[in-house]
């Protein structure tokens, strides 16, 4: 599930419009190193323009999945909408997903060596 707001004027924030259009996203979690691009990521920007572009990052693609993933996260889910509810006074939107892949980096990955 993620919580996506609105724009100041009120308008849906690029982030809804593409999941509505295509039902589909990926959700990363980056750490600590990439703190600084993801904060500047939330800044609000005209209809288009490319918070990837804005911040210098890369992404690459997700076999059998539309969506790229951004490179340098070490966790990224590759989600279809399942449901979306509007809450509270302000525009809020809960998007909730069904994780169809999920991409994890071999450093957040420990093997039980027994067996």
């Amino acid at each position: 599930m993620l919580s996506i707001g609105s724009k100041p004027d009120g308008t849906s924030k690029d982030t809804y419009a593409n999941i509505a259009d295509t039902e589909k996203f990926v959700i990363h979690i980056a750490g600590s190193d990439l703190a600084t691009k993801v904060t500047h990521s939330s800044v609000t920007l005209p209809r288009g323009e490319s918070e990837i572009e804005l911040c210098d990052l890369e992404t690459v693609d997700v076999e059998g999945f539309e969506l790229p993933r951004i490179l340098g996260p070490k966790i990224a889910m590759s989600c279809s909408m399942y449901q979306q509810q509007d809450i509270g006074n302000a525009p809020q939107r809960l998007v909730f997903g069904r994780i169809e892949k999920i991409w994890l980096d071999d450093a957040v990955v420990e093997m039980d060596q027994q067996g």
